[in-house]
């Protein structure tokens, strides 16, 4: 189990816990939604995990969600015929609108959710795409227009990708102000209570706790507590 700073895959901490063995853990702690990123699927453009998210499934019994290296509705159906709640698709989403709305179509948008990570350049997110090794001149703002059925989104800043340095909470506000049918899931950066506190106070639907909880800066079980 590996995890990257600002999305940098040549900055990679090593974690010696089994992925299974984490998610049992999660679940003992009272998580109800596990989300898994196949990083090698993202850098690759393929699913490249499918073992170890089966025998992630079978150790969580709550909603699970995945995405990394989603790029056809074969992969979506590939997740949800092994018992995926909810796919995540990334790159897709921007390089191939049309594909993408087709995809919502079929499978409808409980099962699906964009993951749109971007960098702020002047106040505006710019997407990220290729497993955040590419940026795009697509803002945030402008694709969620493609989508008019969207539910899920899940937004994350690189910026503040594993820095454990705090929420971008300005943007997060405008989010969930302008978008209120949206249910937004805040990334990148949560290292506190008091983050999960202000998302919470922001009407932020969840938010992925990585780092901080592998490093015990936050106990899961006071995580859920606040929420």
């Amino acid at each position: 189990m590996v995890r990257l700073t600002q999305g940098n895959f040549e900055d990679i901490e090593k974690y010696t816990i089994s992925p299974t063995d984490v998610a049992k853990r999660y679940q003992d702690g009272g998580a109800k939604i596990l989300h898994i990123v196949d990083l090698d699927g993202a850098k690759n453009g393929k699913i490249m995990q499918l073992k170890t998210i089966k025998e992630i499934r079978k150790n969580f019994t709550g909603i699970i969600q995945v995405g990394g290296g989603v790029r056809a509705i074969d992969d979506v159906a590939l997740l949800i015929k092994n018992k995926i709640d909810r796919v995540v698709i990334g790159s897709l989403a921007v390089k191939n609108i049309k594909l993408t709305q087709e995809i919502f179509k079929k499978f409808g948008c409980e099962k699906i959710v964009l993951a749109l990570d971007f960098k702020m350049v002047d106040d505006i997110p710019y997407l990220a795409t290729n497993g955040w090794t590419k940026t795009s001149n697509i803002s945030l703002y402008d694709l969620i227009k493609n989508y008019p059925d969207l539910k899920y989104v899940l937004a994350t800043d690189i910026s503040k990708d594993g820095m454990q340095v705090g929420l971008n909470t300005k943007f997060y506000k405008t989010l969930t102000t302008t978008y209120n049918n949206i249910n937004f899931i805040a990334s990148g950066g949560v290292s506190s209570y008091d983050d999960i506190t202000t998302l919470n106070k922001y009407h932020v639907y969840g938010a992925v706790i990585g780092k901080a909880l592998y490093e015990n800066k936050i106990k899961l079980e006071k995580a859920i507590a606040l929420c």
